[in-house]
């Protein structure tokens, strides 16, 4: 017999044909997991998320937004891709809104070392407007209960990254991230309570 996997595979290819966004989604996971550098797979990748996203599928037009970012099945295009991470955030998406806090919160680091007190040398934005919108898209994620926010917003609290330095702001994100089920964050809160 047919392997499960390529069951699920024949059956998804079947209703994806049919024009089912959720099966055009998860075909795109399925050959964006495999064989990651594999250029003809994440081609298949990109158009499964884009048939999706098509039709107006939140996580699918995230997906198509990183496939731009890097560059996985279509030309990098790094405005195309975060002006659909930024419309799948404002959208209410935790997953993009925490996509774009680290991606934020990775701009501010890499600007510090250049200089935080001007604009680095491509005239972008100075350290702490980045970490401006790192704390507001990582607040966006945790508010919609994205527990890898909420572990991210409690770091920038305990050690003041972009914020006044707060233990007990940080405190109160891990507790959220902890219950939530987050086995880092409760590792951390075990680690706080020795």
């Amino acid at each position: 017999g047919m392997p499960f996997a390529e069951a699920c595979k024949t059956s998804l290819e079947r209703q994806a044909s049919e024009g089912c966004k959720y099966a055009q989604y998860f075909l795109g996971w399925l050959f964006s997991l495999r064989l990651i550098e594999d250029r003809v797979l994440n081609v298949e990748s990109y158009n499964f998320f884009k048939l999706s996203a098509d039709q107006g599928f939140t996580p699918a037009i995230c997906m198509l937004g990183l496939c731009y970012l890097q560059g996985r099945g279509v030309p990098e295009d790094f405005n195309t891709g975060i002006k659909l991470l930024h419309q799948t955030a404002e959208a209410g998406y935790s997953q993009s809104s925490f996509i774009l806090g680290g991606y934020y919160e990775g701009k501010a680091v890499n600007t510090e070392y250049f200089d935080g007190e001007a604009l680095n040398s491509e005239g972008n934005l100075l350290s702490d407007q980045y970490y401006q919108l790192a704390i507001h898209y990582h607040r966006l994620a945790a508010s919609q209960s994205h527990t890898h926010a909420a572990l991210n917003l409690a770091n920038c609290f305990m050690y003041g990254i972009g914020v006044e330095q707060n233990e007990s702001i940080a405190t109160e994100f891990v507790i959220l991230a902890a219950t939530s089920g987050l086995a880092d964050a409760q590792n951390r809160l075990g680690d706080m309570y020795k």
